[in-house]
């Protein structure tokens, strides 16, 4: 996982992009580097139509294969998102999702998010010192406290701000918004004096730090991740590891790496040549001791067998 870091192309620059796999949807949306892990088949590709300049960043993201994500929020920036629709089971930052809601990030925050096929959302990504610059327009603006998430419900939120994220919804108006239009809604909505329906708390921020110090743990390591060992990781009992899991990415540590490296080994097999690479040594490779479990839980989350995505790669 990455820091955010906003691209420097020429201002303003716009793409579409559809991600097949989630090495391509990770590093879609501007400014941001993902950690995501997929769960599912899916119906299609996700879809992520961008608007980036040097200091800032606006995408509108369609997914259709499920998702877990992991990304952290840079210490000099401020992100908005506005949620368009939000399927059962829709969770970001441990916030269950509805439509209309928005979300302020602020500096520094570890966002997580829990992404079935369906979702659909916008955000903004500003340099902090471009909200403090048109604050001179606006009026004062608060600084989202460090780390937090808030959390606007579609009646809270400031209608002139919901107007700019919705117009980013449909393909047609997402060419119409400039740069100012993201920077002004993300203005207008620190500058807003109505409270959030919701905030992140300590635990949050907690299980948040739990699970990526997992992560990261067994990505140092590198080898198939055991409860004791995680434990040790995250100083944390077993009981107190396993919530985490389930508040954060919605499975226990287990199922989770479990995916994580089914997710690692399709990797390997789209770049692997069919006559030099066999799907038992990247089935081993991936720490999967038992070769026809592994294809059978591959084939249900990407739909097919793993000894077909290495014949297709090679053709």
């Amino acid at each position: 996982m990455s820091t955010t870091e906003v691209s420097a192309t020429t201002p303003p620059h716009r793409a579409t992009v559809v991600a097949d796999e989630v090495d391509t949807y990770g590093t879609a949306l501007p400014g941001l580097q993902l950690d995501v892990v997929r769960t599912g088949v899916g119906v299609g590709p996700n879809i992520v139509r961008s608007l980036c300049s040097p200091s800032a960043a606006m995408a509108a993201g369609l997914v259709q294969f499920p998702v877990l994500g992991r990304t952290h929020i840079g210490d000099d920036h401020v992100a908005v998102v506005c949620i368009f629709t939000a399927p059962p089971g829709s969770r970001w930052c441990e916030i269950d999702l509805a439509p209309g809601m928005l979300l302020v990030y602020g500096p520094g925050t570890e966002h997580t998010a829990i992404s079935p096929s369906g979702l659909s959302y916008a955000f903004g990504l500003v340099e902090w010192d471009q909200i403090e610059t048109l604050a001179e327009d606006l009026g004062p603006v608060t600084s989202p406290e460090r780390g937090r998430v808030q959390a606007y419900s579609p009646r809270s939120a400031p209608q002139s701000v919901a107007d700019v994220f919705l117009s980013m919804r449909d393909p047609v108006d997402f060419d119409s918004v400039t740069m100012d239009d993201g920077f002004e809604a993300v203005s207008r909505l620190l500058a807003d004096e109505r409270p959030a329906s919701t905030q992140g708390h300590g635990r949050r921020i907690d299980s948040r730090w739990i699970v990526g110090r997992c992560v990261d743990h067994v990505d140092e390591v590198g080898s198939t991740a055991s409860i004791p060992h995680l434990c040790r990781a995250a100083l944390v009992s077993e009981r107190r590891l396993r919530q985490a899991f389930v508040d954060v990415v919605g499975l226990p540590p287990i199922p989770y790496f479990r995916c994580r490296a089914l997710n690692q080994a399709r990797l390997r097999l789209i770049a692997a040549d069919a006559r030099e690479t066999h799907v038992t040594e990247v089935a081993l490779d991936a720490g999967f001791t038992h070769v026809g479990r592994f294809a059978k839980q591959y084939r249900n989350v990407f739909g097919e067998y793993p000894s077909a995505t290495l014949t297709s790669a090679t053709s």
